[in-house]
């Protein structure tokens, strides 16, 4: 079961780690987001955490493109060539705004809203000021004029920037429409995500522009409207409240409920109609009828001029073409027309919880932990990656689907990271067990393919080597010369075996125990290991020297015996080491004792697989302490893989002093 997934293996401190690892990058996502949290202490590490989630925001309406615009709404554009036919400058002479709602009333329009301030008198006299409001009153309330903060210092009716009245000539504009707000505040990027439909300025409850509009849309009483934790109701419609619930910047006293709309595109959303054209009769009858209209500029350079454009989340990284250049800045009135699309929708982006944030990050950094433990090659980052793309695409399907946002930018740097934490931790383990066991070229092959530390069954072969004669020549010096010469022995052991890509399990006191085939598979073990036992053979028969310059020689024999035999760690959680348990070891173990010379002896299984690659003697059955049977084995006196087979005895040294 541990092999078949790959995940619980190990000690105990590397599966914490495994755990803990995506909780803490999923913790620290949950805390991230959603930003209309405050913790002060933490601000000045979470604001630049936050922008740049903001900028993930943006990025998926990038993604998503645009979305079919509500049929409801139309935008009347004025542009330069506006003021070319009127022949006019800037403003407009508001008797053209009078024949332009008689126009549209006439033709059927269900609200028409204004996204123009006129504060103050006409420049072009009582008289234009009188069309205008005459066309308000036969307008039976269709009408919205946008009003402002008035952020200037002065006070001015409520500190709002009214549309013009003069009592003493009896023109009032606000008697005969409604007033609305048509503020765009921007976030700290100057970026527009949020909109406010409704707000409670002194007592009185001041609708935006959008939910005026909305209100004569659906119908609806503004003095029936509320706010409360989970809606924003306008009359007894409800909003979702999916924004905080702040103060003005510039009057804390006049509360603003929020919400993210779900733009549906950038300042070509809505079909324009030229503002001459409307003024002159020029369009098919039915053109408005039973629509909401919003009048404003919609020409580059003159918004420009009037400071009239804003940008959005979703212009942030999806520009238009506008006029001869491509441009980022939306209209002013096309956002107030993209906000009554989200009313009449119901389209508002929810900010996902803490908790949502933290299950959903934790799921794929699960799965991204589980990718690095169980594969340290190719396909370990590979699962990270998919882990990290599926973790996005969820995002993605949440927030063009369900209308979700949940942040991702930051969680996936911390998904990459905490893996890489674990991957260094992973490496680190392999090589603490394994790299004084297994060559240099297995131990790198297996951080490509993982550690295999779970006991497991292998088909191996497996080589005793014994000094010959060591117990008389340890009893006839002094321990710590017999050490120092057998650390010199066992050195060159060592490096032939890893250099055959062999697996040393362990040292027993002057032998050593050697296997090929685990735990990494070798379908050429069987000559993998006789070459072994051959050179390690050759070099005991070279000499050594202690540190006063006496020479020694300790010479060795193998058995070797293949088949069957299981592989692992085992012990305790203190202590444990490396282990090969089976017939096979056992019969190896006796084999290189069958004669007592330094020589090489294979059994059967051995020899069928490299009788073609070297040059035996048949020694016949032999008897083998633990068999009851008699063992047929062969002794190795040469190879055929050298350019020349080189006879055993010619490799014999100069006798030892052993």
């Amino acid at each position: 079961m541990q092999r078949k997934f790959g995940f619980i293996y190990g000690t105990a401190f590397r599966r914490l780690i495994a755990l803990s690892v995506p909780v803490l990058v999923a913790l620290l996502s949950a805390i991230t987001w959603p930003p209309e949290r405050t913790w002060p202490f933490l601000e000045p590490v979470l604001a630049p955490l936050r922008g740049v989630e903001w900028n993930g925001y943006d990025t998926l309406f990038h993604w998503r493109g645009p979305t079919p615009a509500d049929p409801r709404i139309t935008v009347v554009g004025i542009e330069t060539s506006s003021l070319e036919t009127l022949k006019s400058p800037w403003p407009i002479p508001r008797r053209a705004y009078a024949k332009v709602l008689r126009n549209l009333v006439a033709d059927g329009a269900k609200t028409v809203c204004f996204d123009i301030l006129m504060p103050r008198k006409s420049p072009y006299g009582p008289a234009d000021d009188r069309a205008l409001h005459n066309a308000l009153a036969a307008a039976g309330g269709k009408a919205i004029l946008a009003c402002r903060m008035n952020r200037g210092g002065t006070d001015i009716r409520k500190s709002l920037i009214f549309p013009y009245y003069d009592d003493a000539l009896g023109i009032d504009f606000e008697a005969n429409a409604t007033i609305a707000s048509a503020d765009i505040l921007t976030a700290p990027d100057r970026y527009v995500r949020l909109c406010y439909p409704l707000q409670k300025f002194q007592g009185e409850w001041l609708p935006s522009l959008p939910a005026a509009a909305y209100l004569a849309l659906v119908g609806g009483d503004i003095r029936r409207s509320r706010l409360t934790d989970q809606r924003i109701y306008l009359g007894h419609h409800p909003i979702p409240r999916t924004g905080p619930t702040i103060p003005d910047p510039d009057f804390p006293e006049n509360t603003m409920g929020s919400a993210y709309p779900d733009f549906p595109g950038g300042s070509r959303t809505f079909d324009f109609v030229r503002f001459e054209n409307v003024l002159n009769g020029e369009f098919p009858p039915g053109t408005f009828k039973d629509k909401a209209v919003f009048i404003g500029v919609t020409d580059i350079e003159l918004a420009g001029e009037l400071n009239d454009t804003v940008r959005t989340a979703y212009s942030h990284y999806t520009p238009e073409k506008v006029g001869a250049n491509f441009t980022g800045d939306v209209f002013g009135v096309v956002v107030q027309a993209q906000f009554l699309h989200a009313l009449l929708r119901n389209g508002f982006i929810r900010m996902a919880s803490p908790l949502e944030t933290f299950l959903l990050v934790f799921g794929f950094g699960l799965i991204a932990n589980f990718g690095i433990r169980r594969f340290l090659n190719w396909r370990g980052p590979a699962l990270i990656a998919l882990a990290i793309i599926g973790f996005i695409g969820t995002v993605f399907f949440l927030f063009v689907k369900a209308h979700v946002f949940v942040p991702f930018v930051v969680p996936s740097a911390l998904i990459l990271s905490g893996t890489a934490g674990v991957a260094w931790l992973e490496r680190g383990e392999i090589l603490r067990k394994w790299s004084a066991n297994v060559s240099p070229a297995y131990l790198e092959h297996m951080m490509r393919y993982g550690d295999e530390s779970a006991s497991r069954r292998y088909d191996a072969t497996v080589i005793f080597g014994d000094i010959r004669g060591f117990t008389n020549f340890s009893s006839h010096h002094e321990p710590e010369r017999v050490i120092d010469l057998l650390d010199k022995h066992l050195d060159k052991q060592v490096k032939i075996v890893f250099e055959e890509e062999g697996t040393v399990d362990k040292f027993l006191g002057d032998g050593i125990m050697v296997v090929f085939g685990a735990p990494n598979e070798q379908p050429d073990r069987h000559i993998r290991a006789v070459r072994a036992a051959w050179r390690m053979r050759a070099a005991s028969f070279e000499t050594l020297y202690d540190e006063l310059g006496n020479a020694y020689h300790l010479r060795e024999g193998f058995g070797i015996a293949s088949g069957p035999l299981v592989l692992g760690f085992v012990g305790s959680r203190r202590l444990n080491s490396l282990t090969t348990i089976g017939d096979t070891v056992n019969l190896a173990a006796r084999l290189q004792g069958v004669t007592g010379d330094a020589d090489i002896v294979i059994d059967q299984a051995t020899f069928e697989k490299v009788r073609d690659h070297v040059v035996t003697e048949e020694m016949g059955p032999v008897a083998v302490k633990g068999k009851d049977e008699k063992i047929l084995c062969w002794r190795v006196v040469g190879l055929k893989d050298t350019s020349d087979i080189v006879p055993f005895e010619e490799k014999t040294p100069v006798p030892s002093k052993i």
